[in-house]
């Protein structure tokens, strides 16, 4: 086993894999050139990458409750306050009754919302009990943060290069007042939602936006995981450091340093998820706690 594996047999394995691959993939590419001389296909408009993301459960209140709990930790719904009445919610991010009824039902049951019957949905973001993990769905949604940060954490350093040295001066001023705003807030989400929303808008790569943007919807899942740290009575790390580590990067136009912060931060953002909430039993899907 040791010779098989050794890294020689390694890397001539990787070699002889990508040759295939590559020679596939110029196949394709004379395919294409062909038939777009053949077809007149040259000014057709370019399909669109569409991520859609699996979920055993209907998707829409997911969606949704993510999009409310950035919302609340970007205090656009402060702690305290009363979300909007359901027809105005239905209004505004244009889903029917019954999904703004489901959503409500998945942010009461983590502790962000309290409904009251008569009075309306007040925002709370209490802590989470750690029984609530043994929901299927709560298990479902964790194990795709986790999944996103992983992605992150192997894509998030190149990507974020390129799309910093790709935007206008204007954009990335943008970007650090943004950051900025981050010093009061020491929350681990809304540093990676900062980041997602740039690349997500400003990245020249339309199937990279698209990835990105998905992503962002997962990454608020780990609201979860803080909530849960709150509970037993743990605090996030202080990120003001990281935050004017990456001021630094972008007065001084180092996209480089800048894109490796990123890249660390999000490592270990996900090594702390990992070990309090270790891999599910792939054949059970069951929690390990």
């Amino acid at each position: 086993m040791e010779d098989l594996l050794s890294a020689e047999n390694a890397n001539r394995l990787k070699e002889e894999t990508d040759a295939y691959y590559y020679n596939i993939y110029l196949g394709i590419m004379e395919f294409i050139d062909l038939n777009r001389e053949t077809y007149h296909l040259e000014h057709e408009t370019q399909i669109p990458f569409i991520w859609t993301i699996y979920r055993k459960r209907p998707q829409v209140r997911y969606t949704l409750a993510s999009t409310i709990i950035r919302e609340i930790l970007w205090d656009v719904y402060p702690v305290g306050s009363y979300l909007p009445s359901l027809p105005k919610m239905a209004e505004r991010y244009h889903v029917s009754l019954i999904t703004v009824r489901r959503t409500l039902d998945v942010l009461n049951s983590l502790g962000v919302t309290r409904t009251y019957m008569g009075v309306g949905t007040k925002v709370c973001l209490e802590s989470v009990d750690i029984d609530i993990m043994g929901r299927p769905e709560i298990r479902e949604n964790l194990r795709l943060h986790g999944e996103a940060m992983q992605i992150l954490a192997l894509t998030v350093r190149n990507v974020t290069h390129y799309t910093l040295e790709s935007v206008k001066r204007e954009r990335s001023k943008e970007l650090l007042q943004t950051i900025r705003m981050l010093h009061d807030k020491n929350n681990s989400i809304l540093c990676i939602d900062v980041l997602l929303n740039f690349i997500s808008s400003e990245c020249p790569s339309a199937s990279l936006r698209e990835i990105y943007g998905k992503l962002r919807e997962l990454v608020a899942w780990g609201y979860i995981f803080s909530a849960v740290l709150m509970a037993a009575g743990q605090m996030e790390a202080n990120s003001d450091d990281l935050i004017c580590r990456m001021e630094d990067a972008l007065q001084t136009d180092n996209s480089e340093v800048f894109a490796g912060l990123w890249q660390l931060f999000v490592e270990e953002r996900l090594n702390s998820f990992y070990k309090k909430f270790p891999l599910w039993n792939a054949q059970g899907d069951r929690f390990s706690p």
